[in-house]
């Protein structure tokens, strides 16, 4: 194969992480704490950083975009504007981080289904991984 043959190659689609996923994890951990339409923001933000490899506002704008299958445009205009709103306190969302980061781990998964958890007990008691 060429090198000219290696970049002509189209890389399969991956698969992208969904709006919910995001919306449900900040919901849950910032929803005391912040508007709901801030908390929507921010969900939308952390969908679009979760899809893109590049940390710019605009890379995760269009990678929001293009989960929320909305145009590129609307979507950086939204995770901009969401940058530079004041009333989206940086030390809230930092402090309820920590607070997520540094709580166990059994509590961070209370919402994994029984099944899950009954799984890893039996693993764990035979030994095996």
């Amino acid at each position: 194969m060429t090198v000219a043959d290696a970049l002509s190659t189209q890389k399969p689609d991956r698969d992208k992480l969904g709006l919910e996923h995001p919306r449900e994890f900040v919901d849950r951990d910032f929803s005391a704490d912040l508007h709901a339409l801030r908390v929507l923001s921010l969900a939308n933000g952390v969908s679009g950083v979760l899809n893109t490899a590049v940390l710019s506002s605009h890379a995760i704008g269009q990678a929001y975009a293009n989960v929320a299958k909305i145009t590129a445009k609307s979507g950086v205009k939204q995770i901009d504007r969401m940058l530079g709103n004041d009333a989206l306190s940086l030390d809230i969302v930092l402090a309820r981080w920590v607070r997520f980061v540094c709580r166990p781990w059994r509590s961070r998964t209370a919402g994994s289904s029984t099944r899950t958890t009954r799984a890893r007990r039996s693993s764990s008691a035979d030994g095996s991984t």
